[in-house]
């Protein structure tokens, strides 16, 4: 219940934004939402190998294993 009420307060903002403000302010706004979720999955994820039993590694650690 609470994902419709959000969906619908995201949806009513992006429709004020699109009326009201330019692109590049539009661009912000889906960044910022953008990367608050990419950081929510993250988080998420290092809970989840945390949990396991896995080892924790930093943004950076992975960005070295994963090349």
């Amino acid at each position: 219940m609470n994902l419709n009420y959000a969906l619908v307060v995201v949806v009513l903002f992006g429709t004020v934004l699109w009326f009201w403000k330019d692109s590049e302010t539009r661009q912000k706004w889906a960044f910022i939402l953008k990367d608050k979720q990419n950081n929510r999955k993250f988080l998420a994820e290092q809970r989840s190998i945390a949990r396991n039993g896995g080892v924790l590694l930093d943004e950076i650690e992975l960005a070295a294993f994963h090349n």
